[in-house]
């Protein structure tokens, strides 16, 4: 299988272009700054939880040297505390994850999945008066996805476990009993892809969501409910579209607990405009409208742990197109929809998770390209604001940001076989997108054209070409203005 990795490279004639949206009522703080280097330095499956009104988050961290640490951090004012709870040898960051739970004594328990050489690996920190101790659970499969129940009733996680093939994955629910780790496979097909599990707690019964490819014409989304000690399917959607078999990160899967503590679903695929939302009522799951602005397209990349509710049954998300344009959305009980940009300054976003607490959203992000050409700015951010302000003054916030020039990192990266490249020009004018090797020559110009000002998704397809480190460059010109990127 071929490997291919597409480095941004930055090479201005007229200054360094940043594409920065306004922060208007954004309060926005940095919890840790950092340059990447070729060891990738940087934060990793970020996981925010609120308990006993204070914010935790978890994360891996992967320093200058080399060395990745496991890290639980809790907020203290405008600070966060920050304590080591492992350092992870031989680390990969490729689909890496974290989740936060709260025993009923206050411990807290930490579920990590995470690649160290050669094992794949889902492991349990949990605390101690003299420190954190570790439970191995199981090697996991390609992916190592884990998440928490959240309000829980019991003391639980779900994760990806290894099917007959590494690349394939049971789901599974891991509970704790009598003081052992009863493990339950929830589904068990060999021969499907799966994205990351989401789970939840209402009315005393567990809920797990998740999304598999059946090739060769299906994706579906699929809901269990944990009733009686037993696992049943409670809810099926079906998308009849062509399945390659191959990878389906273009689902995303997320639960969430409406204000009336109703189970909800939103799913979301590239191949539609909007996503589907259902809630589970007394007459089964519903699917209900969404209302978007007529110049809105939700993109497909959910991002966050579940779906959130704040006052007046509003549902949030937060989600990014292939790496650019990070936006949080709300969607009211009515089913009106809005949504406003996460505001940040270097371009390269990646946004890890969000908590609600006392009416006002916490969004945390990693602001700053981590790829090559490395010692860039990197920060770890915190963008918080008010719900009522959110919802009521900034609607279509990016809708008239198009006034610099950008060109934003591929998504996924490293990627086989297909990868998306987005950029956005602030004018109309000539646009060329270029792919260069490593040895400076052009091997293909997937785009040579007159473009409209506004925001562009090319996807690239690795045929025919050979492992190895590729450039992209755009280039724009009008009335002699160029800028290359």
């Amino acid at each position: 299988m071929l490997q291919l990795r597409l480095v941004f490279l930055c090479l201005l004639f007229w200054g360094i272009y940043n594409f920065s949206p306004a922060q208007n009522n954004w309060s926005v703080s940095v919890i840790d700054s950092f340059q990447t280097t070729n060891g990738g330095q940087g934060v990793r499956g970020l996981n925010s939880v609120v308990n006993n009104n204070t914010i935790h988050l978890t994360y891996y961290y992967h320093d200058q040297n080399s060395v990745t640490k496991l890290l639980y951090s809790v907020k203290n004012g405008s600070a966060f505390n920050v304590d080591t709870v492992a350092t992870i040898a031989d680390f990969n960051s490729y689909g890496v994850s974290t989740s936060l739970q709260f025993n009923e004594d206050g411990t807290k328990w930490i579920y990590a999945g995470f690649y160290s050489y050669p094992n794949h690996i889902i492991g349990v920190f949990k605390e101690t008066s003299s420190g954190w101790d570790y439970t191995y659970i199981d090697e996991t499969g390609n992916d190592k996805t884990v998440a928490a129940i959240q309000n829980n009733t019991e003391m639980g996680f779900t994760y990806s476990g290894k099917g007959e093939n590494i690349y394939k994955q049971n789901v599974k629910y891991a509970h704790w009993n009598n003081g052992q780790w009863e493990i339950t496979t929830v589904s068990k097909r060999q021969d499907t892809y799966k994205t990351k599990p989401s789970i939840i707690e209402a009315g005393g019964k567990i809920y797990l969501v998740f999304g598999e490819g059946r090739y060769p014409d299906s994706l579906i989304t699929k809901v269990y409910v944990k009733e009686n000690q037993v696992w049943q399917e409670s809810f099926t959607d079906l998308m009849e579209i062509p399945y390659s078999g191959g990878s389906i990160g273009g689902l995303k899967t997320l639960l969430g607990i409406s204000e009336q503590g109703n189970p909800c679903v939103l799913h979301s695929l590239s191949n539609e405009v909007h996503p589907r939302y259902y809630e589970l009522t007394d007459e089964g799951w519903l699917r209900k409208s969404i209302i978007y602005p007529s110049t809105y397209v939700l993109t497909n990349s959910l991002s966050g742990s579940n779906i959130l509710f704040g006052i007046d049954n509003t549902m949030y998300t937060i989600s990014q197109g292939n790496g650019v344009l990070p936006r949080i959305t709300w969607i009211k009980e009515n089913g009106d929809a809005d949504f406003t940009s996460v505001p940040y300054k270097h371009g390269g976003i990646y946004l890890q998770d969000f908590s609600i607490l006392n009416n006002e959203v916490y969004i945390y992000y990693i602001d700053g390209y981590t790829s090559w050409p490395y010692d860039r700015p990197v920060t770890l951010k915190e963008a918080k604001i008010d719900l009522n302000v959110l919802i009521t003054g900034l609607q279509h916030e990016d809708e008239n940001l198009t006034n610099e020039f950008e060109l934003y990192q591929n998504y996924p990266n490293p990627f086989n076989p297909i990868t998306q490249i987005n950029y956005l020009i602030p004018e109309s004018g000539m646009v060329k997108l270029e792919i260069i090797n490593s040895l400076g020559q052009i091997i293909n110009t997937p785009v040579d054209e007159y473009k409209e000002q506004g925001s562009y998704t090319f996807s690239f397809e690795s045929k025919n070409l050979s492992t190895g480190v590729y450039f992209y460059r755009l280039s724009f010109e009008e009335k002699f203005k160029k800028c290359v990127k």
